[in-house]
């Protein structure tokens, strides 16, 4: 949230270095896993090992810039692709320290071809909306071209009175992210799916799963 400087009136100048002071320290808590509002201020989570993410939960939204506005997701998940025990049967996520720029309508997805090939991008309504996939015909049979697997959505701030959601981000005075995945590890599993005109197909679906430990180097 920005305050507006004020363009008239008494004292004009005076709260207008109040509010520009405001603007430049204030702390944006909400979907900040941790983080709270008191009446003595903002209190921040409590520090802990292991780096700067370590506090964080997984596929936690970061505004970059709210005037742009452009956020990029820290602290990512893992993908797997297989039930390996070790991160031999993880999936790279093409793009997943990039920085993207929030629009109302606008969906951040894990974007996923067939090959299991996964890029994070930020999109529009696909073709398939409101089902997770795109398909096309080949050879009289119905195939997924595309698996969409929503990060978050940008909406609109919640009016007033309406009811917090769950690691809802302010990215600026008229855009908020929805959160639409659960803080886990994300693993493949294959699936039957409908798709928008109703074919039924063979798919790979996202789903929580337990993260791996790292290969030894």
């Amino acid at each position: 949230m920005r305050l507006k400087r004020v363009e008239k009136g008494f004292a004009k100048k005076t709260l207008n270095r109040i509010i520009d002071a405001v603007n430049e320290n204030w702390i944006q808590c909400e979907g900040r896993p941790g983080w709270e509002r008191s009446r003595s201020g903002v209190v921040p989570p409590p520090i802990t090992a292991g780096g700067d993410t370590a506090g964080l939960v997984l596929w936690t939204l970061s505004v970059v810039d709210p005037d742009i506005p452009s956020v990029k997701i820290v602290n990512p998940g893992m993908v797997k692709r297989t039930n390996a025990l070790d991160d031999s049967g993880t999936v790279d996520i093409t793009a997943i320290g990039d920085t993207f720029t929030a629009a109302l309508g606008k969906f951040l997805v894990l974007e996923v071809l067939p090959d299991l090939t996964t890029e994070l991008k930020m999109v529009s309504e696909w073709d398939g909306y409101p089902m997770p996939i795109d398909t096309v015909e080949e050879s009289s049979l119905w195939i997924v071209e595309k698996y969409y697997y929503p990060l978050y959505e940008f909406v609109a701030p919640l009016a007033e009175g309406e009811p917090r959601e769950p690691f809802s981000v302010a990215i600026s005075d008229t855009i908020r992210a929805r959160k639409m995945t659960p803080a886990n590890h994300l693993q493949f599993v294959l699936t039957r799916q409908e798709d928008d005109a109703g074919h039924v197909v063979s798919a790979f679906e996202l789903v929580p799963s337990l993260s791996c430990r790292p290969i030894p180097e």
